[in-house]
């Protein structure tokens, strides 16, 4: 985990409603997005605000560890409780090290 953001749209959609509705918002090209989609010709989409960087990135493993990170591996959205979410930003902040935790 590099930092954290606030997300402010979340849906699944067709490259075709991507390239619609958010286009001004997207970083990847047309190609790019079909050739991530799923048999269906759908992805999952967000956009996000508020981003902040943390000095110190947190390891896959630590989160595994904490049981932030569910058998889906990142590959969905994961919803962290607000005490998860005090030790993501300690760690990411320096504050607490993966040892404290």
């Amino acid at each position: 985990m590099i930092g954290c953001a606030r997300v402010t749209y979340s849906d699944v959609l067709t490259v075709d409603e991507i390239e619609l509705k958010l286009k001004r918002q997207g970083v990847l090209s047309r190609s790019e997005l079909e050739s991530k989609a799923n048999s269906s010709g759908k992805l999952h989409v967000f956009t996000f605000d508020n981003f902040n960087r943390f000095p110190i990135g947190i390891p896959f493993a630590f989160l595994k560890k904490m049981s932030m990170i569910s058998g889906a591996n990142l590959i969905t959205t994961e919803q962290l409780s607000a005490k998860n979410c005090m030790l993501v930003c300690e760690y990411g902040y320096g504050v607490r090290s993966k040892t404290d935790a």
